[in-house]
């Protein structure tokens, strides 16, 4: 019994620490935008998120638009 607590507990932290949180607060906020709400999604409009969550979608979707600083001395 003990093995297997040991073993639901490492699969538990393994499984958060690879969790891209970044990518699931940018497929909340499309689901919020794109679908239509019905009863079941009402709750995913309202879905309370870790502070920095959605700061983070938003710095990484500007960040994908602009060129990296050394960009000029890249390129050949």
């Amino acid at each position: 019994m003990s093995r297997l607590a040991m073993w639901w507990r490492a699969s538990c932290e393994i499984s958060d620490l690879t969790r891209d949180r970044e990518q699931e607060a940018r497929v909340l906020d499309e689901m919020a935008v794109r679908l239509q709400p019905g009863p079941w999604a009402i709750a995913a409009l309202f879905h309370r998120r870790a502070p920095g969550a959605t700061d983070a979608a938003e710095a990484s979707a500007t960040m994908e638009n602009q060129p990296p600083p050394n960009a000029e001395e890249a390129r050949p």
